[in-house]
C-alpha cells in the first residue's frame, strides 16, 4: 500500500476502527468531566497566586484558599492521570479483543498471505498505538475547556494582552499540521522496519538448527545486523524529525512569555496593569502553550496512530469466513463429489478443473508426485481455500451452504507434523471438545495411538506440560498425541495427510491398526506413502499436474494407469 493511499484512507480506516471496536466510551466521558473539574481549579489557582504576590500574603483566608487549591489540583492531577491510564489499559484490551475475534475467524487464504510476526505486532503494538492516540484526542476536550477558560480569564484581565497573544496562532497552526505530516511518515517507516525485524528474528530462531547444521552463522549474523540497522535507520529519522519538531513546540510557550513580559511591563509602565496582574499573565503564559502543546501531541500521536490503522485495517476490512450456511450438516451420508474444481495460490495454477467422487463410507487414497495437489484437496475438504471455480458439494448440497463449524466439527483431520498448543498433554487430547472428557476416554484413545505407555511413565502423567508447539516431545510423539485427539473426537469423516510418516516402523504399523479400526464404516480420504494403505483403498485418485490422470482400484490402476505403476514400484522397491 503506497503512502499516498494510506493517507487517503488513513482518517476513515481510523474512525472505522474505534467503531467496530467495544471501546469503554462512558469512562472516557468521566474523564473528561474529571479533567474540566482539574482544569477549573488549574485555572483559578494562578489568581490566587497573583494576589499573594502582591502582598495579601498575610491574608489568612485567601491563603488558605491557595494552600487548599494547590492540593486539590495537585489530587486532580494525580486522579486524572492514573483514571486514564486506566482507561488505556481498557482500550488496548478491547481494541486487541476485536482485532483478535476478528483474526481467529479469517480464512486460511488470507492468514497464509501474511507473516505470522506482522499479524502479531497487529494485535499488540499496533493496538497501543490507536488507544494512545485516542486518549490523546479525548485529553483535548477539557485542553480545549482549560484554553478557552484562561484566554477568558486573560480577556477580562486585560484585553491588550490578549489581542497580543492572537499572533501566535499562525505560529500554532504551523507548529501542529507540519510536523505531523513527517510524524506519519516517520512512524509507518518504523512500523514496517519493525514488523521485517521481528519476522526476521522469529524466522531464524525456528529454523536454528538448519542454520547450525549449514554453519550459516557467520552469515545469519550480517543479514541480523544489516535488518537492525534498517530499524535503527528508521528511528534515527523519527529522533530526527523530533529533533526539529521539538523546539518549535518550546517555543512556543518562549514567544507566549516573551509577549506577557514585554508588553506586559510597558502596560505597567504605562499604569494599566499592576505587578500583581503581570505575575498572574505570566503563570497563564505556562498554562497556554502547554494546552497548545496538547493539540500538537495530539495531531501527532493521530498521525502516528494512522500507519498502525491501516495495517489493522488490512484484517478488519477483510472478509472473514462465512461460518453460517443455509443448512444443517446432520444431514443423511452422501458422496462428496468435486465437480470442476479449479484452485490456483495467486497465480500458480494447482488444481485444474478436477472431477471425482469421494463414495461415502469409503476410504479413497490420492495418490501422485510432490506438488501435485494432494494436501490442497485436503485443505479445501476442510473448506480452508474455496474453489477458484467449479463446485463441491455434499451430494446434491453445495458445500458453501452448509455451516461450516458443523462441517469440520465431523472432519478428524491429521496433517502430516500435527501441530500441538502449549498446555498440558490432556489439553491437546481433548482439544476442540465441548464436552466433559472422562479420563477412561483419554486412556483408551491414547491406547489406540500407541502413546499411552509413554505417558504413563512421566511422574504428571496427562497433565505433563509439552511446551511451546510441543517443544518438549519427539516428532513421533507429537504425531501421536494428535491421533489420539483425532480418534477421541469419533469423526463422522477423516482426512489423513501422511498421518503415519513420522513414526518409525513398529508405531507405524501399531497406530496404522488403530487408524484402519477408525476408518471402518467412515468416509476417509487418505494421502500416505504407506503401500498398504493405498493397495486397500476402496478407491484411488491418480493425480498429476494438478489434474486427474485416472481414478480406480489398485488392480485396475496397476495394470491401466502407467503413472501409478511407476509410483507404487517406486514406494515398494
Amino acid at each position: 500500500m503506497s503512502n499516498a493511499v494510506v493517507r487517503e484512507q488513513g482518517w476513515g480506516n481510523f474512525i472505522k476502527l474505534l467503531l467496530k471496536s467495544k471501546l469503554p466510551w462512558k469512562w472516557y466521558v468521566v474523564q473528561v468531566v474529571a479533567g474540566i473539574i482539574m482544569s477549573t481549579a488549574i485555572v483559578k489557582l494562578p489568581q490566587l497566586a497573583g494576589q499573594v504576590m502582591q502582598g495579601q500574603i498575610f491574608d489568612k483566608q485567601l491563603v488558605t484558599q491557595f494552600i487548599v487549591l494547590t492540593v486539590v489540583t495537585t489530587l486532580l492531577k494525580a486522579s486524572v492521570n492514573i483514571f486514564t491510564s486506566w482507561v488505556n489499559l481498557n482500550t488496548d484490551r478491547n481494541i486487541e479483543k476485536s482485532i483478535w475475534t476478528k483474526l481467529i475467524r479469517m480464512p486460511m487464504s488470507f492468514i497464509n498471505s501474511l507473516n505470522p510476526s506482522s499479524l502479531t505486532s497487529r494485535v499488540t503494538s499496533d493496538a497501543i498505538s490507536v488507544s494512545q492516540a485516542l486518549s490523546q484526542f479525548f485529553a483535548l476536550f477539557y485542553v480545549t475547556y482549560t484554553l478557552i477558560l484562561t484566554l477568558i480569564t486573560v480577556y477580562d484581565m486585560n484585553t491588550k494582552i490578549f489581542m497580543a497573544m492572537f499572533a501566535l496562532i499562525p505560529w500554532v497552526l504551523l507548529v501542529t499540521i507540519l510536523p505531523g505530516r513527517f510524524m506519519f511518515r516517520a512512524q509507518n517507516k518504523i512500523q514496517s522496519r519493525y514488523s521485517e525485524f521481528t519476522n526476521f528474528v522469529t524466522e531464524r530462531l525456528a529454523n536454528l538448527r538448519l542454520i547450525k547444521s549449514a554453519s550459516s552463522e557467520k552469515h545469519e549474523v550480517q543479514k541480523g545486523f544489516a535488518t537492525a540497522e534498517d530499524q535503527y535507520k528508521s528511528e534515527l529519522y523519527m529522533a530526527k524529525v523530533n529533533l526539529i519538531v521539538q523546539p518549535f513546540i518550546f517555543s512556543t510557550q518562549g514567544v507566549c512569555m516573551a509577549i506577557i513580559l514585554i508588553y506586559g511591563g510597558v502596560l505597567v509602565n504605562q499604569n494599566e496593569l499592576d505587578i500583581g496582574q503581570l505575575i498572574t499573565l505570566l503563570m497563564y503564559s505556562q498554562i497556554i502553550p502547554g494546552m497548545v502543546s496538547q493539540y500538537i501531541l495530539c495531531y501527532q500521536e493521530i498521525k502516528r496512530a494512522q500507519g498502525a490503522t491501516n495495517k489493522i485495517s488490512e484484517i478488519m476490512e477483510s472478509d472473514s469466513e462465512n461460518v453460517e450456511g443455509k443448512i444443517s450438516f446432520a444431514l443423511p451420508d452422501d458422496d462428496i463429489v468435486f465437480n470442476k474444481v479449479s484452485f490456483s495460490y495467486g497465480r500458480e495454477n494447482v488444481l485444474s478443473d478436477l472431477s471425482f467422487v469421494i463414495p461415502k463410507g469409503k476410504v479413497t487414497a490420492i495418490v501422485g508426485p510432490s506438488g501435485s495437489g494432494k494436501s490442497t484437496i485436503l485443505n479445501m475438504l476442510e473448506r480452508f481455500y474455496k474453489p477458484k471455480s467449479g463446485k463441491i458439494s455434499f451430494g446434491n448440497v453445495p458445500a458453501e451452504d452448509i455451516h461450516l463449524d458443523e462441517w469440520r466439527s465431523a472432519i478428524g483431520y491429521v496433517p502430516q507434523n500435527s501441530p500441538l498448543l502449549s498446555g498440558s498433554i490432556w489439553d491437546n487430547i481433548v482439544y476442540g471438545l465441548d464436552r466433559e472428557v472422562k479420563e477412561e476416554e483419554v486412556i483408551r484413545a491414547a491406547e489406540q495411538a500407541n502413546i499411552y505407555e509413554y505417558i504413563n511413565k512421566l511422574p504428571a502423567r496427562f497433565h505433563t506440560k509439552i511446551g511451546d508447539l510441543g517443544s518438549k516431545l519427539s516428532g513421533g510423539q507429537k504425531q501421536r498425541i494428535a491421533i489420539a485427539r483425532t480418534i477421541i473426537t469419533n469423526p463422522d469423516y477423516l482426512l489423513l495427510d501422511e498421518a503415519t510418516c513420522s513414526l518409525d516402523p513398529q508405531n507405524e504399523h501399531e497406530v496404522q491398526k488403530a487408524l484402519n479400526n477408525l476408518m471402518q464404516g467412515r468416509t476417509t480420504v487418505v494421502v500416505a506413502h504407506n503401500i498398504k494403505t493405498i493397495a486397500n483403498a476402496d478407491n484411488i485418485i491418480v493425480l498429476n499436474q494438478g489434474k486427474v490422470s485416472a481414478t480406480g482400484k489398485h488392480d485396475q490402476l496397476y495394470i491401466e494407469n502407467s503413472l501409478y505403476r511407476k509410483y507404487f514400484d517406486l514406494q515398494f522397491h
